[in-house]
């Protein structure tokens, strides 16, 4: 809970509202009755609010009229918020700043989507044993205003603080079961099924999955996602898949190095005789590796089997790859993720009644020459 005043807090919420343009129309607050119903407060706690924003030179109370906002007290300046951006701190304190700006395009489409909107942004590395920083002066800080969590599982200690003192915040790729939790992921569930229903629809009946890394159940990452969302469209257009053509690994390791489990799971898949009619691959990293294996043993993509994979939130490199550009995929565009979570993290900051909850982003079926029309 906030070590501020609740008349404080909801000053603090008043004065924002006015900065963003909320009450411009018509120039006033609504009146008392009104905005201690909202607050869910006693008009005396409420007046004690207004006096603060009035000593501040926000408004003024004038009689006959109701509680006039006062625009030449309101700075462009004031539209900002600050935001605190988290993430895990590198082991070289010196590569920290470093590591967020190349850290692929999730990073820097948050960065770019508050940039935009004028916000100031402050970065906190952070890792449990942390000599810089304190957990619970961070949380208190009244300077933040919100936070953001670009890859919460490695900093999971300050998000489940934040979202236990409900301050405002946005979590990227993360569904997990946290009362308050305010996140955006893309629908890796519904696209999983989707596809299989794809696939089915074009005569497709033999399929396998190559998951990658799953990390503990709890976390519900993004590649465990993809594998229920699979199973549960098999199930839907009754296809049973062998257990041989569902491969996956490290379901109780949350660090561990996937290339060299991909590559020997790919493997392992393309000895298989029969071969499946169809791969699906669940990020462009196990894309990669697969096509490259592929070509180490002859097999021909898309003669001796079809590949579809999801694209993720990778880098750079894997997202500009040629080969991997030309590959049947379900994606969805990153800078769209971050621009939704920022729009989320602004409206919970410009509104005080608003409800934090799971928002999720649908992926786009993209045609490749790794699926041929049928």
């Amino acid at each position: 809970m906030s070590k501020h005043p609740l008349y404080s807090q909801i000053e603090e919420v008043l004065r924002k509202r006015i900065a963003s343009g909320i009450y411009r129309e018509h120039g006033v607050l609504p009146g008392e009755f009104a905005l201690a119903e909202e607050f869910d407060v006693s008009r005396r706690t409420l007046r004690k609010a207004l006096g603060a924003l009035e000593a501040a030179g926000f408004i003024s109370r004038r009689p006959g009229i109701g509680t006039v906002i006062r625009d030449t007290q309101v700075s462009p300046r004031r539209l900002q918020y600050d935001i605190a951006i988290i993430n895990d701190a590198n082991p070289d304190p010196a590569f920290n700043y470093q590591s967020i700006l190349s850290d692929g395009p999730l990073n820097r489409g948050i960065m770019e989507a508050l940039g935009r909107r004028g916000h100031w942004m402050r970065y906190i590395p952070w890792t449990s044993e942390n000599r810089f920083y304190d957990l619970e002066e961070i949380v208190s800080n009244r300077r933040i205003d919100g936070f953001v969590f670009p890859s919460p599982h490695s900093v999971e200690d300050v998000l489940r603080r934040v979202v236990e003192a409900r301050i405002p915040h946005i979590a990227f790729e993360i569904e997990i079961d946290l009362p308050g939790l305010n996140a955006v992921l893309a629908d890796d569930v519904q696209a999983a099924r989707q596809l299989v229903k794809l696939l089915y629809d074009r005569g497709y009946r033999h399929l396998a999955f190559l998951a990658g890394i799953l990390k503990p159940k709890w976390m519900n990452t993004a590649n465990r996602r993809r594998l229920n969302g699979f199973l549960q469209g098999c199930a839907e257009c009754g296809l049973s898949i062998p257990a041989e053509r569902l491969l996956f690994f490290g379901e109780e390791r949350r660090f561990l190095v996937q290339e060299p489990g991909l590559r020997r799971q790919a493997q392992q898949l393309l000895q298989q005789r029969p071969l499946p009619q169809v791969v699906i691959l669940s990020c462009l990293l196990a894309a990669q590796i697969f096509l490259q294996v592929a070509g180490e043993l002859s097999i021909r993509i898309p003669d001796d089997l079809a590949v579809v994979t999801f694209n993720g939130s990778t880098r750079d490199q894997l997202e500009t790859d040629p080969e991997l550009a030309r590959l049947a995929m379900f994606r969805h565009e990153l800078p769209l993720l971050a621009e939704k979570g920022v729009s989320r993290l602004q409206h919970w900051l410009n509104n005080y009644q608003y409800t934090p909850r799971i928002h999720k982003i649908p992926f786009q079926f993209q045609a490749g020459y790794s699926l041929k029309e049928t």
